[in-house]
């Protein structure tokens, strides 16, 4: 019998407040195991990236979603937030880039590699003008 989604560990990204220790929420991942977790710079939204190539913001505090952002198939497996959090962008496994406005989900620019699986990407470090 394949093991609940909702109680599998290997399916589940645990919030914790880092002064008193306690559990703040759950987030339960989509597909396989979590690809990337990072938070916004004021630490009020987690990005939670599946291996489905959807990628959940989370409330930090509750665990509540805010919005779910659809890309391609493996496409969050590198996350980052632009300096102010009005923006996060994924990089894929086969070089493409997507931005996304965290306020309303809505999908900014797609960038794709003149070949597709030849260059990697990482995001590091954004531009305040983005």
């Amino acid at each position: 019998m394949p093991p609940n989604p909702a109680t599998n560990p290997n399916r589940l990204v645990h919030l914790w407040d880092a002064t008193t220790g306690k559990e703040l929420a759950k987030v339960v991942v989509e597909g396989l195991a979590p690809a990337a977790v990072v938070f916004s710079p004021d630490s009020s939204l987690v990005a939670v990236s599946a291996a489905n190539g959807s990628i959940e913001l989370v409330d930090a505090k509750t665990g509540q979603s805010r919005q779910q952002l659809l890309g391609r198939s493996r496409m969050g497996k590198y996350l980052e937030f632009s300096p102010d959090g009005s923006v996060i962008v994924a990089c894929g496994e086969d070089g493409t880039i997507q931005r996304w406005n965290t306020a309303d989900g809505t999908r900014l620019s797609t960038t794709e590699p003149p070949v597709p699986n030849l260059f990697k990407c990482r995001v590091r470090v954004l531009s305040s003008d983005q």
